[in-house]
């Protein structure tokens, strides 16, 4: 039940700031065109959001209940993390695409088995320590808001401080994939363009997807 309840959670936040998100593609290529349909890509955004967070969680709180002890929350994010971007990886690439293509921001390039390798392992290695970090803050902090606060409230709050934190340590880092998944060069001179629009979507879809989870399936 919370799997299923996370997965249709993270697919309503992922379609409320999947304009944001448009917004945030552009200004990380600095296109000089307008955006001219902010919804391009929303359907696949979408349907990766349901699959991903789907096998994310599934990985995630199996994990969390049978393993004990100081590395318990690093290790079920790892193993969530690893598992999730084999669904993640070409959806999000598909997407993104779409995204630029539509709004004529950047030409695109194929991607060659070694693009996509590499893009798997650097996705996981962005997200694997913003989902401990996360994590890490999120889970006691949600346990600590719940002895005063209702369980929406807690999941919203717990949530939106834990994703503040991890988004503005590891948001940077979204440059490099996304012009990976263009099949372009990174060029980090890039990397803060657009940060606000970057932040803000995180906060926003994770404060909505955890406090829609802790409200109807919490543990």
């Amino acid at each position: 039940m919370r799997v299923l309840v996370a997965a249709c959670a993270a697919t309503i936040s992922s379609v409320c700031v999947h304009p944001l998100d448009t917004f945030y593609i552009r200004h990380q290529l600095k296109a000089k065109t307008s955006v001219n349909n902010v919804w391009a890509g929303c359907l696949e955004s979408a349907f990766s959001s349901f699959f991903t967070t789907g096998m994310y969680f599934t990985t995630y709180e199996a994990c969390l209940n049978e393993i004990t002890g100081n590395h318990r929350i690093p290790v079920s994010a790892f193993l969530g993390t690893s598992s999730s971007e084999f669904i993640s990886t070409p959806l999000s690439v598909y997407k993104k695409r779409i995204q630029v293509k539509e709004n004529n921001l950047e030409e695109t390039k194929p991607l060659i088995l070694r693009q996509w390798i590499h893009l798997y392992f650097l996705n996981v290695a962005n997200k694997f320590p913003k989902s401990i970090v996360k994590y890490s803050i999120y889970e006691p902090l949600l346990v600590a808001l719940n002895l005063k606060y209702s369980r929406f409230i807690s999941g919203f709050l717990s949530a939106f401080i834990s994703s503040l934190i991890a988004s503005v340590l590891f948001e940077p880092l979204e440059v490099k994939r996304l012009y990976t998944a263009l099949g372009m060069k990174a060029n980090y001179t890039k990397i803060y363009n657009g940060l606000k629009f970057g932040i803000i979507s995180s906060i926003i879809r994770n404060s909505i997807g955890h406090a829609i989870l802790e409200k109807f399936a919490p543990r």
